[in-house]
């Protein structure tokens, strides 16, 4: 299997998403190890291109060239896709990392002949790999589970993707929204309008966040936003994606949740970006 570029998840197929995997496992075990250093990109050199200002992201792939002893280095403020693609080959980079949302400068880096990894867009593969990966090593398996997605979808781009990829595995997304969302049902979700419902049962819940303040309880059906007491009705110990703090209305306050797997999530997106470039440097 050819890895020139990887920018979306809908543009693998399964065998080379269950590869991404299952290196992502081995290159998590360089994650975890006391000497941080394996030989796999020596000699190889990454360019940063941070257009978002993610100082977290720029970090964890950075970090992700430099464990298998390859070079980075970052621009940040970037503003023109293609003539900062151009500057980091000019420099030598043999691979170009884009922190940027809008998808449709992926794929104008990729069409300059670069070797790209989307990071940075609601449908790079590394994004919903590592909810993939993350699902399957807290739960041991991404195959028919149900996934609840709440807070603001925004375009539903995120969205669809993480669906359209988890049935392959004949899993589901379901979403908390209010109004029809007919988009949403069109991209394979289950959209309902009661949140309790919604999170009733479910394997997994994944919070978007908010765009604007103020609009909590539009997207969490509470003032205070996603409550302690919503998440008990999902399966025991259903993990929690990208929040480590609910509300809880029993002690009126914000409290740590014993589910969140966010820091686990940060770790595994590192060990899915250094099986991406590994991969990517074999082609």
């Amino acid at each position: 299997m050819s890895f020139k570029s990887i920018t979306t998840a809908s543009s693998l197929s399964t065998a080379e998403i269950n590869q991404l995997l299952d290196i992502a496992s081995e290159m998590k075990r360089i994650v975890n190890s006391r000497v941080k250093r394996g030989p796999q990109l020596l000699g190889k050199s990454l360019a940063v291109l941070d257009f978002e200002g993610d100082l977290l992201a720029a970090n964890t792939l950075k970090l992700a060239c430099e464990y298998m002893s390859g070079i980075s280095f970052c621009f940040s403020d970037c503003k023109n896709v293609g003539e900062s693609v151009a500057r980091a080959r000019a420099l030598g980079a043999n691979f170009v990392a884009l922190l940027n949302s809008d998808g449709k400068s992926v794929k104008q880096a990729a069409e300059g002949g670069a070797q790209i990894i989307d990071c940075g867009s609601d449908a790079s593969a590394v994004k919903i790999l590592t909810y993939l990966f993350t699902l399957k090593d807290t739960l041991e398996t991404v195959k028919s589970l149900d996934v609840t997605v709440l807070g603001d979808a925004g375009d539903g781009i995120f969205v669809g993707e993480l669906s359209s990829t988890l049935a392959r595995y004949e899993s589901k997304v379901s979403v908390f929204a209010s109004g029809e969302q007919t988009f949403l049902k069109e991209k394979g979700c289950r959209v309902y309008n009661d949140i309790g419902i919604a999170v009733s049962g479910c394997d997994a819940v994944i919070d978007c966040g908010l765009k604007y303040d103020g609009e909590q309880k539009k997207f969490y059906g509470h003032p205070a936003g996603l409550t302690e007491e919503l998440l008990k009705s999902a399966q025991t110990n259903a993990p929690l994606f990208d929040c480590e703090k609910v509300f809880s209305k029993e002690k009126g306050e914000w409290t740590v949740y014993a589910h969140s797997v966010l820091n686990e999530q940060i770790k595994n997106r590192l060990a899915v970006c250094m099986a991406a470039l590994y991969l990517m440097s074999r082609n």
